[in-house]
């Protein structure tokens, strides 16, 4: 709960200065949204009653809808598979198919420069869609860096607390890689009769 609390408080300070650098700087154009694609390795912690998921792979699609020029939204689904849980002395393999869940996550993110390459930070609450609905939280470290005017590689580290009724599953730290696209802007026609 202590570093849920600090994730809050230090998203809040950095908060607080990006809104005065806006305000000191709203005639610039907010940056093109963007939609992409990551892939990612997704390192398990331990549940209460020590249960213990292995470390699994992920994949993910995601939308950035720009709100100005430092802030966006960010909308994720994917899919994210393991192959084994162990708890306690026993261990439960898959069969056939990976234990499995669908994350989807929505999130607002700050980037820490205008251009160029663009580190950011972000908080997201989602859901793990498995067996049962599964609420997620956590913040997010990343990097965007443009490679041609369209498109950007990317990276993360996605923190999440897992939580079902006051149950708690662990935390789950995902790196990320990706790449995205700029949605081009429509352009007006400023016609002169």
């Amino acid at each position: 709960m202590k570093k849920i609390f600090l994730t809050i408080a230090i998203f809040s300070t950095v908060n607080n200065f990006a809104f005065s650098q806006e305000e000191q700087d709203t005639a610039k154009s907010k940056p093109p949204s963007r939609i992409g694609a990551t892939v990612g390795y997704q390192f398990i912690g331990k549940a209460e009653d020590g249960a213990k998921t292995n470390d699994g792979k992920s994949f993910s699609l995601f939308f950035h809808q720009t709100i100005s020029p430092l802030w966006f939204l960010s909308f994720d689904a994917g899919y994210q598979y393991h192959t084994r849980i162990v708890f306690g002395a026993m261990e439960i393999k898959s069969k056939g198919s990976p234990l499995s869940a669908i994350p989807i996550n929505v999130g607002m993110n700050l980037f820490l420069t205008k251009s160029g390459i663009q580190p950011y930070l972000g908080i997201e609450l989602g859901l793990f869609l498995d067996n049962a609905f599964v609420v997620s939280f956590g913040p997010t470290f990343g990097i965007s860096v443009p490679i041609t005017n369209n498109i950007n590689l990317g990276a993360n580290i996605k923190m999440k607390y897992l939580n079902e009724a006051g149950y708690f599953y662990g935390g789950i730290t995902g790196i990320n890689t990706g790449i995205s696209y700029s949605i081009p802007k429509k352009q007006k026609n400023n016609l002169h009769e």
